[in-house]
C-alpha cells in the first residue's frame, strides 16, 4: 500500500504526539538500536530511515526488513534500492508499474505487481492479454482473471470454492462490484462460506455500499449463532436500510450478547 502524502503527514503527527517516535529523528539508526524496539507502525518509520541510509550491507538491509511490523509498498521499495539485488529491483519496479504498462510484460511482472483489485477495472481485450501472457506460468491466478472476464463474472465465481469467492469480493474495485456483482448470493453458498474468519469483511463491504442493494438482499436470513458481534450487527444494519427494523431486532440482541467490549454493547444498544 503507498500513502498518499497527507496520509503520511497525520500518521507521523499523531506517533509524534504519542511519542511513539524520537524528536531526534536525524539520527544515525543502527541495526541494534532497531533490535530493542518493539514491532509497530513507528519501528517500520525507523526501519525505512536505517533502509536509506548509505553503506548498509545487505546482511543488515535483511534483517531490518525481517523487524517489520508491516511490509508496506513504501518500505519494501526502500529495502530493494538498499539490497540492489537485480530480481528484487525488478520485482519493486513491476509494483511501481501502471496496469497497462504490466500488461505489455512477462508473467512474473504481471503476477507481481497487477492485483486483482487493478485488473477488474481492466477491459477485456487488455485481461485477454494478461490471460495470453500469464495462462501457461500461473494457472490459479489466471483463473481469477477468467472470472473477472467472464460476460457474467458472477455466474462464474459462485460455482467456485469459498477462497476464490473470498479473493474475488474482497480484492476486486467497488466500480466492479457494483456493475458486475451485484446479484444475491444463493442461501446454499453463503451457509458454505459463513464460517470463515473473512465473512464479517465481506459482510461489511456489501453492506456499507449502498450501491449493492441487490447483493445485500442475500443477508436477510442467516443463522448468526456462530458468527461474531460485528457480523450480527452488520446483519442487523443490513435489515434496518431496507425498512426491516423487526427482523432487525434480533441480530441486535445478538450482537449485544457476543459483545466482547463495551464499545460494541453500547453500539447495539444505540441502534
Amino acid at each position: 500500500m503507498i500513502f498518499k502524502p497527507l496520509l503520511v503527514l497525520s500518521l507521523l503527527i499523531s506517533l509524534l504526539l504519542s511519542n511513539e517516535i524520537d524528536n531526534d529523528v536525524n539520527k544515525e539508526i543502527t541495526l541494534q538500536w532497531l533490535e530493542d524496539k518493539p514491532r509497530s507502525i513507528a519501528k517500520d518509520y525507523y526501519i525505512n530511515l536505517f533502509l536509506n541510509q548509505e553503506n548498509i550491507t545487505a546482511t543488515d538491509t535483511i534483517n531490518a526488513l525481517g523487524m517489520a511490523h508491516n511490509v508496506n509498498n513504501t518500505l519494501f521499495f526502500s529495502y530493494a534500492n538498499s539490497l540492489k539485488h537485480d530480481e528484487t529491483l525488478a520485482v519493486s519496479q513491476c509494483l511501481r508499474a501502471s496496469s497497462k504498462e504490466l500488461i505489455k510484460t512477462y508473467a512474473d511482472c504481471i503476477v507481481s505487481g497487477l492485483s486483482i483489485k487493478e485488473a477488474s477495472t481492466l477491459d477485456a481485450l487488455q485481461l485477454d492479454e494478461v490471460i495470453l501472457r500469464v495462462e501457461k506460468s500461473y494457472p490459479k491466478y489466471v483463473a481469477l482473471i477468467k472470472i473477472i472476464n467472464a460476460p457474467i463474472p458472477f455466474t462464474k465465481l459462485i460455482s467456485k470454492d469459498k477462497d476464490t469467492i473470498y479473493e474475488i469480493y474482497l480484492n476486486s474495485s467497488n466500480k466492479f462490484l457494483e456493475h458486475r456483482l451485484n446479484y444475491k448470493i444463493p442461501k446454499r453458498k453463503i451457509e458454505k462460506i459463513k464460517d470463515d474468519d473473512r465473512f464479517n469483511k465481506l459482510l461489511q463491504r456489501v453492506i456499507t455500499n449502498k450501491k449493492l442493494n441487490i447483493a445485500q438482499k442475500a443477508f436477510f436470513e442467516i443463522d448468526d449463532i456462530n458468527l461474531s458481534a460485528e457480523s450480527s450487527f452488520y446483519l442487523a444494519v443490513n435489515l434496518i436500510n431496507h425498512n426491516k427494523t423487526k427482523e432487525a431486532l434480533l441480530y441486535l440482541d445478538n450482537s449485544y450478547t457476543k459483545a466482547k467490549n463495551q464499545k460494541q454493547k453500547d453500539r447495539a444498544t444505540f441502534y
